[in-house]
């Protein structure tokens, strides 16, 4: 397998998979002691090549592969196979950016949301990084959208950009109880999909979700903590509806196949350069070592880009 010399300029990461349940969880699963497991935490970089062509390119480096990455060297050797050529008129970090949040997002919408044309799509924590590209992916596919905000500056956020979304209604979750405000949306049909990018609930704010799920409707989290009371459970079973657990690099311990996430991350870029989506940073850092202290401290979560600064 041809190798690529890299200058790694860039990292995009997500917080939530540093955190040491996730490690606990994975060498349990794998039968591992917690010390043999190598997980590669920074997998998104992005670099120039050091080859003749010396482009920008996209390095995803599989959570477990044999693959060992030294961010301290002034190279990484990368296999070519592990390697995405961005486009190059769009900045590499928004490239990055979209590429970290692409398997997530499809995955959510398309292999465990099922979600079709015309159907209703409700995102919540819809300005965040993830939320903001599920909405286009989901307009885009020709689903009525519904984008929920919790605060007044995500709420003005959406609004500005509203109009490069087709079909897509934004509220604040302040503005009432989920099931209500869904009722009147929807004349009491409900809410195919949601897709619930938050990463906790309160017992009223899940009591709401699944009050707002259609006949049949599919609820996706990433809330790894979910615990459904004896009539929550009975309210889904009695509307046909799912809970699904949304864990995106599943597809990888479980072994998708490495060419299916490329795809998807390239189609995520095509449309991008395309401009049929567009894309934001949400977090960024200028070293590794500023981006570990904000993940102790918990100031900040969600994705971000490091830079590096290497000459």
């Amino acid at each position: 397998m041809s190798e690529r010399k890299i200058r790694v300029k860039h990292v995009a990461v997500s917080s939530e998979t540093m955190k040491s349940p996730y490690e606990n969880f994975l060498s349990g699963l794998l039968g591992s002691t917690k010390q043999d497991l190598v997980l590669n935490r920074y997998r998104f970089l992005g670099g120039i090549t050091e080859d003749g062509d010396q482009k920008y390119v996209i390095a995803y480096i599989p959570l477990l592969s044999q693959l060992k990455i030294d961010l301290t060297q002034p190279f990484i050797e990368v296999p070519n196979d592990y390697t995405i050529n961005p486009p190059s008129e769009i900045d590499p970090k928004l490239c990055l950016s979209v590429v970290l949040a692409s398997l997530r997002i499809y995955s959510a919408l398309f292999l465990k949301g099922k979600c079709v044309e015309k159907e209703r799509v409700l995102i919540l924590n819809s300005a965040s990084c993830w939320g903001y590209l599920a909405c286009q992916l989901a307009s885009l596919t020709g689903c009525e959208v519904f984008a929920e905000v919790n605060s007044l500056s995500h709420l003005s956020f959406l609004k500005k950009i509203q109009s490069s979304f087709r079909h897509q209604k934004i509220f604040q979750s302040s503005q009432g109880n989920l099931s209500e405000v869904f009722k009147e949306e929807t004349l009491g049909t409900g809410i195919d999909c949601i897709i619930d990018l938050y990463q906790t609930h309160s017992a009223e704010s899940k009591r709401g979700v699944i009050e707002s799920l259609a006949v049949g409707g599919r609820w996706v989290t990433i809330d790894d903590q979910i615990q459904l009371d004896q009539p929550e459970s009975q309210c889904l079973f009695y509307k046909n509806a799912s809970l699904n657990f949304l864990f995106d690099e599943a597809y990888e311990v479980f072994g998708m196949e490495l060419g299916k996430v490329q795809n998807i991350m390239q189609e995520a870029l095509e449309k991008l350069k395309d401009g049929k989506l567009s894309v934001f940073i949400e977090n960024e850092y200028n070293s590794i070592k500023e981006f570990e202290e904000n993940l102790l401290n918990e100031t900040k979560s969600g994705s971000s880009i490091i830079n590096l600064n290497k000459k």
